[in-house]
């Protein structure tokens, strides 16, 4: 076991867990490896899937700061700043078929409606473009961009 190296049992395939089995099963591993490795889970969770049932866990255990990747709209961020407060800071993006397939106004309906559902309130909120897709059109990109100035803020 490495020496050193914070262990988070979070990642994609854990959403078909509920919060009770996470609890009874996983936190209690996750704190054995940390105590272990001499470390403390981390704060900041890269999750891109849909486990978001479990960060109301995650936060009581381990103290979470920071959400990396959510996606729209597979993920309801706004229910996920609701329930887990105005000091988790979340950073999203918007689903890849939405940018790589367009059309122009689909993107912008997208960011639009991510914007205007209450994810910012008063806590760090961050959209960032994620993995722009090889071969995705450049007016599908320039949509993206335009449509983050226009709303973001």
């Amino acid at each position: 076991m490495q020496q050193g190296m914070p262990f988070a049992a979070m990642d994609h395939g854990i959403d078909m867990l509920s919060a009770q089995m996470y609890e009874e099963f996983l936190v209690p591993v996750v704190k054995r490896i940390n105590r272990q490795r001499g470390t403390t889970a981390p704060t900041v969770l890269h999750h891109c899937g849909r486990g978001s049932h479990l960060f109301p866990m995650v936060k009581k255990h381990f103290g979470l700061t920071h959400l990396d990747a959510l996606t729209y709209p597979m993920v309801d961020i706004a229910r996920v700043r609701r329930e887990l407060g105005e000091d988790i800071w979340i950073t999203a993006i918007v689903d890849d078929g939405i940018i790589q397939n367009g059309p122009a106004e689909s993107i912008r309906q997208a960011v639009e409606e991510l914007m205007q559902s209450g994810v910012k309130g008063n806590g760090r909120f961050a959209l960032i473009v994620g993995d722009m897709l090889q071969g995705v059109p450049l007016e599908h990109r320039l949509a993206y961009y335009e449509a983050v100035k226009e709303f973001g803020g």
